[in-house]
Formats: C-alpha cells, sequence, structure tokens
C-alpha cells in the first residue's frame, strides 16, 4: 500500500511538473509575442503593401480582393507570420542587431515566411493558380520595406528612451565569464523602462573595451 502510494505521489508530481512546463512556455511565448506586438504589426502591413503593389504591376489593378484565391492568400500571409512570429523567435533580440544582422534576420524570416506559405498552397493543390511574379515580388519587396521599417522604429525605441524622464539609468555590476549574457538578457527585455549606461567587470581591468554593443567603464576598484 505504501509502494502504491508513493507511486501515486510520483506520478501526480510528474504530472504538476509537466503542467506547470507547458504553463512557463505558453507564458514565455505570450510575452515574447506581445513584447514585440509593435514590429509584428508593422511586418504584416507591409507584407500586404509589398503585396498590394506586387498584384497591381502583374495584373494592373489593385482589385485583388474579386479574387477568392488571393483572399485567401492574403489571410494565409497573416497566419503564417503570426505562426512564424510566436514559434520561431524572429524577433529575439531585435533591438541589439546592427544593420547587417537586421537584413539577415529578415532575410531569414520572410523567407521561413514564404516557404511555409508555398508548402501549405502545394499540399492544398492551389498553386499552379498564383502567379510566380506575384510570389516573388511580394517576397523581395517585403525584405525591403520591412528592413527599412525595422531600422527606423528600432531608431524611434531608442530615441524615445533616450530621452525620457523616468527611465532607470542601469550600472551593470558582472564578471567577465557571465558579461555578454547578462547584457544579453537585458537588452533582450528591454521595454523603454530603463536604459544601460555603464557596464563594470570586476574580476578583470577591461575599462575601454567593447563588450557587445557596451564599453566597460570601470573595474572593482572604480566603482
Amino acid at each position: 500500500a505504501a509502494d502504491r502510494r508513493q507511486g501515486r505521489n510520483s506520478g501526480n508530481r510528474q504530472a504538476i511538473s509537466r503542467r506547470e512546463e507547458k504553463a512557463g512556455m505558453y507564458k514565455h511565448l505570450t510575452r515574447g509575442w506581445m513584447k514585440h506586438l509593435d514590429f509584428i504589426l508593422m511586418d504584416i502591413i507591409l507584407m500586404l503593401a509589398a503585396f498590394v503593389i506586387s498584384y497591381a504591376a502583374r495584373q494592373g489593378n489593385i482589385w485583388f480582393y474579386r479574387l477568392p484565391m488571393y483572399r485567401s492568400m492574403i489571410w494565409t500571409l497573416i497566419l503564417v507570420e503570426l505562426l512564424v512570429a510566436l514559434f520561431f523567435g524572429a524577433y529575439s533580440g531585435i533591438l541589439r542587431r546592427g544593420v547587417f544582422q537586421e537584413f539577415k534576420a529578415v532575410l531569414k524570416h520572410l523567407s521561413l515566411s514564404m516557404g511555409i506559405f508555398i508548402v501549405l498552397v502545394y499540399a492544398a493543390r492551389v498553386a499552379e493558380g498564383y502567379s510566380r511574379m506575384i510570389l516573388f515580388s511580394t517576397w523581395a519587396l517585403s525584405v525591403f520595406f520591412i528592413l527599412i521599417g525595422h531600422l527606423l522604429l528600432k531608431r524611434r525605441i531608442r530615441s524615445q528612451t533616450a530621452h525620457k524622464e523616468n527611465v532607470s539609468s542601469l550600472l551593470v555590476v558582472t564578471d567577465y565569464a557571465h558579461a555578454r549574457d547578462v547584457l544579453r538578457i537585458l537588452e533582450e527585455n528591454q521595454n523603454g523602462s530603463y536604459r544601460i549606461d555603464s557596464v563594470a567587470i570586476l574580476d578583470r581591468n577591461m575599462r575601454g573595451k567593447q563588450i557587445g554593443n557596451f564599453t566597460v567603464s570601470a573595474n572593482e576598484e572604480g566603482i
């Protein structure tokens, strides 16, 4: 009887642990999605603009909504964009990317989205009805529009953060082994409520040297 009770208790603990793990994963996905909602909405709008321009260049008009096939394409692209944003971490660390890193991330993101869309339309056996020129132009223009949009929005966010009077200024104090990870986590979770002003490395004299996007300003003796 004691063995059976221990078995039941162990099973209950495992079930609770699995539920907590799933809940934690759901919270992590939801928090990441909501944190980048401005980028996601902008990307959807710019992708739709790229599609309308591509359709107009190929068909000579913008009345795509008259064709059920292209109406379905719009909704499918929006759904795929949301899935990529939610499950593939397309916006992780977006504020700390340089121009070239941003270009690579946008190219990967949109290639993945368009690839998923093409797989879906082939699976539904409706690929023959779509213009390859419209699909390629939509992808190419989306890369250009979204890259420019990301760079401008990031500049605006950084400018707002720099000029906010109620923004907390952080002095990050850590050791060399953990410095990159600490700074990366702080940057990824930055929402405009703080800015990193100074970095101090306790176990090395790295004053004036660069770690990621930040210059070390002090060691343990200089704090």
